[in-house]
This record gives C-alpha cells, structure tokens and sequence, in this order.
C-alpha cells in the first residue's frame, strides 16, 4: 500500500509505504481484532456477496484515515501486469538496485527458470530464462521490473525493503513519463490498462493528472511509515508509536498544504477495553520509539 500525494503549486510527488502487517482494528469489523492492515479490503469483499471493487478499497482507505488522519480523494488499485505495462509502454526503465539478489519468476525464490540476478549500486542485471545462460541487460522491460519489486524473502528488511524497491521503481517511471507525457497521457494507452487498474479516477481524470500535474513530478520524495515487529498470538504485526504515525500525518497534510492535526488512532477505529489490555500500546511497549526524533523523517 501506497500513499502518493502530488502537488503541482510545490512541484512535488510524494511516495509514502505503508507496511500491510500494521495491527489495526478495521473499521466496520472491530469485533475481528487485531487485524493486519491488508486484510481490510478482504473482510469487506467476504461481508458481501454483491460488495464491488471499490467497496473493499473503501473499508482499507477508512481505516488508514482514522490511524493518520489525512484526507484520501482517490484510489488505484494495479496488479503487477498493470505496472509491467506501463514500464513497457514507457520503453523500459533504469533503476539502481538497493542490493545484490536473485530472484525466479517461476518459484519466487533464488533458484528456478525465468531467472534474475540484480545488483547492489547498479542498473544492470542478469537474466536467465532457463536459469543457467545469462544474459547482462542495461534496462528494465516489463517482466524484469515485476521480478526487481516482487522479491521479499532475501530482503534483509523483509516487506521494508520490497516497498523500497516499489518506491524507486515507481520513481523512475514517473522521471521518464515527465519526458514525455505523451507516451501514457493518452486515451488509448489508459484504455489498454484498465484491465490491470481498478480505480474511482475516471479516464479524463487520469488525462487531467498527467497534462496539468506533471510539474508535479520536478521532486519526487519518498517515505516509509516505520514501525516495530511484533508476534502476537504465533501472528506477526507491525506497531506503530503516536510518534511515528504523527510524523507521516504531518508530511501527507504539509504535503496537501492542509493545516497541521493531531495524528489519528492506532489501530484505526476503537477497540474494548480488554482487547487493549490484551496488546498494550505501541507507545507503552516501545517508549523508545515515541520521541520528539521519531517525528523526523528520513526520505529515502
């Protein structure tokens, strides 16, 4: 998941991560805490047997509002083919990779056919589509591009680092489509996508973005919402301290050129009292971590 604010007065892109595992109460289901952030979009799918699309990003977008409290005027929901489209439309893209890895399509793992091998500090890589003969390529077509962001187990930073990896890719391609919007600020190329896209921005919204934002994308920044593991009950979390979610309200409202608020509640919407006395407070179980320095974020 993924926070982008664009703000074409300051001629900035913002990139916000916000990690799937965050313990959270979903709002409309608070009887079913604690949750995983990602799994608010699947309680409504399963509520409903007539729910559509954009219900279930409705219930994930509530919850997010009431843990940080910023406003959230749009959604996109792209699977992976969708992004390889746009990375193959756009021509390929370079992206220096943040470590060395190899990565197999066919098994998600090191080993496999459909093979690639990244770098750390470059933007070459290998590729091998029977695993053993490699070829060095200098940039990233579509299917390449998925294997850079998909990859999680060898990742030192574990989901941290694929949202990273998510992120830089995502900013080479917004660099690339400034130099030549024309590519996929197009009728027909968003036409051709939409079978990867789910989203509220209608086909002439997505033209607006593009021709009368694209200053927008003269700065790209890029963030993460940091938290602490956690296993509760055999099941991993990520916490977050008042401080740490304090630090991306501050930068989504300043972002927006919003007036500065209170940071929104932990786990999104209420829980009982015996369920807190369960889990505590991320700000009770990690002090450490709710300090006026952990208001500062690092841009990544």
């Amino acid at each position: 998941m993924m926070v982008v604010t664009v703000n074409p007065k300051n001629e900035t892109t913002t990139l916000i991560s916000i990690p799937r595992d965050i313990m959270t109460s979903i709002s409309g289901f608070e009887s079913s805490f604690p949750q995983k952030l990602n799994a608010a979009y699947a309680f409504k799918a399963a509520s409903d047997n007539n729910v559509s699309l954009g219900d279930g990003v409705s219930t994930t977008i509530d919850t997010i509002q009431k843990m940080f409290n910023f406003p959230t005027n749009y959604f996109a929901m792209v699977n992976m083919s969708g992004l390889g489209d746009v990375v193959e439309q756009l021509g390929g893209v370079q992206v220096k990779s943040p470590l060395t890895f190899t990565f197999s399509q066919e098994t998600a793992h090191e080993s496999g056919k459909d093979l690639y091998q990244f770098a750390e500090g470059s933007s070459t890589f290998k590729y091998a589509a029977d695993g053993e003969t490699f070829k060095i390529y200098s940039k990233m077509n579509g299917q390449a591009a998925l294997a850079f962001s998909r990859m999680r187990y060898q990742d030192p930073k574990g989901d941290y680092g694929r949202t990273e990896r998510q992120r830089l890719l995502l900013q080479q391609i917004i660099s690339k489509v400034k130099k030549n919007p024309a590519q996929v600020v197009n009728l027909k190329f968003i036409n051709s996508t939409t079978k990867n896209i789910a989203s509220n921005l209608k086909s002439e919204d997505m033209l607006k973005l593009g021709t009368n934002y694209i200053s927008a994308s003269k700065h790209i920044v890029s963030y993460t919402v940091q938290g602490q593991g956690e296993t509760f009950e055999g099941i991993s979390y990520q916490r977050v301290t008042t401080a740490q979610r304090q630090a991306i309200t501050n930068k989504v409202r300043s972002s927006l050129n919003l007036e500065a608020a209170t940071t929104g509640n932990e786990f999104g919407s209420n829980i009982t009292e015996n369920n807190l006395a369960q889990v505590g407070t991320a700000d009770q179980l990690y002090p450490e971590n709710n300090t006026d320095e952990n208001m500062q974020l690092r841009e990544e």
